[in-house]
């Protein structure tokens, strides 16, 4: 019982460390496998972080306590830890302790939690945007976007004769292994298409025999019995096994587009209708705004 309570303190000692890497992965687009650590670098780096943050916040609380904020104890600290049910006394003392604390115990391990995962997110901010590039195993990630602003060129493994299975759309989420490899690519808007090897030149299939994956089959009317069916194809998502990649080519798209308010988008369809003779209700306004 004594070593169980003493790990379970322990634990709650290094958790903020253990949070902090977990903040680290809220601003990625892609699968956290990439950022893994070995298990002893994880708990080394853990333990770093968590005995800097209580470090600063100990140092905080004695300048500030005294009053009716107490004062952070190392001592009942580690009585707290090394508490020995065999000594009745002692564990009254900590329980005694606990239940007089219990409620700033409690906002010192919130307040700690919540400063490791705001510190790990603040640490996958800067490496996302490239302000210290060393900190990412592999930084050029980061170039690529999720949100239909690049396009992929996916060259697989299957092969027949001279030609080869490509696949092109644009990206939508990745995974990526510790060793750069993808495990998986996903696509929208996604084409199959083949590369030809010739003697000289390699080529891929003209536009005309390219297929839109999905095309075929737009969706169906909805009946009675089956409500919940959907009424027609709203878009395809295409997913590539990373065993299938043999290699990507991704194109970073650049757009003037900005995004712009319900108000007015409203306001835009108000004028292109006036412009051409329609007028909406607000009814028509407030679909033509959520389809949007």
């Amino acid at each position: 019982m004594s070593i169980a309570w003493g790990s379970l303190v322990l634990l709650i000692v290094l958790l903020p460390g253990v949070l902090f890497f977990v903040g680290t992965y809220f601003p990625e687009q892609f699968t956290r496998e990439a950022e893994s650590r070995s298990p002893l670098g994880q708990l080394a780096g853990a333990l770093l972080i968590a005995f800097l943050l209580h470090a600063v916040a100990s140092g905080l609380v004695g300048v500030v306590c005294g009053g009716p904020i107490p004062c952070v104890s190392v001592e009942s600290f580690l009585d707290t830890v090394n508490v020995d049910p065999k000594l009745p006394g002692a564990t009254r003392d900590v329980g005694a302790m606990l239940g007089r604390y219990r409620w700033w115990i409690f906002a010192y391990v919130l307040t700690l939690c919540a400063a490791g995962i705001g510190l790990g997110a603040a640490y996958g901010w800067i490496t996302t945007k490239r302000r210290i590039r060393g900190l990412s195993r592999h930084p050029w990630v980061h170039d690529l976007r999720t949100d239909g602003l690049t396009y992929a060129y996916v060259m697989t493994h299957i092969r027949q004769d001279d030609r080869i299975l490509m696949y092109k759309g644009f990206l939508r989420a990745f995974g990526l292994q510790q060793d750069g490899r993808f495990s998986y690519v996903v696509l929208s808007e996604a084409a199959r298409m083949y590369m030809t090897l010739g003697a000289e030149v390699a080529e891929t299939s003209s536009a005309e025999r390219q297929r839109t994956i999905g095309a075929s089959s737009p969706g169906a009317v909805v009946s009675p019995s089956e409500p919940t069916k959907p009424r027609r194809r709203v878009h395809s998502i295409f997913v590539i096994e990373g065993e299938d990649i043999a290699n990507v080519v991704f194109d970073v798209l650049a757009t003037e587009a900005r995004a712009v308010s319900p108000e007015e988008l409203r306001q835009m369809i108000r004028e292109e209708g006036a412009e051409i003779g329609l007028v909406f209700s607000e009814e028509e306004l407030d679909e033509l705004t959520r389809s949007t």
